[in-house]
């Protein structure tokens, strides 16, 4: 199983699953890895595209693959809310 660590969502750090091999993994994008965080969340705790990735303190492109980023099996990601408009 391979999983990165989410930090930020309720001022907790849970484990997201995100692939079942290595290659899985490898494939995996920024917006695959929200997706599957939102679903481990209650339902309303955040919309994917408020959600904004950051890991090496760089942000995550939802196309960026996060094998691309440096981001290996248990790394921890940063996630914060981008403020709504209006």
């Amino acid at each position: 199983m391979y999983q990165v660590f989410v930090h930020g969502i309720e001022g907790k750090t849970i484990p997201v699953h995100v692939a079942n091999s290595e290659s899985e993994f490898n494939a995996v994008t920024g917006r695959q890895m929200k997706r599957k965080l939102l679903a481990n969340l209650p339902a309303n705790a955040a919309r994917e595209e408020r959600m904004r990735a950051l890991f090496a303190n760089r942000q995550l492109a939802d196309t960026d693959k996060l094998a691309d980023n440096g981001i290996q099996n248990k790394s921890t990601i940063l996630i914060v809310l981008r403020g709504g408009s209006g």
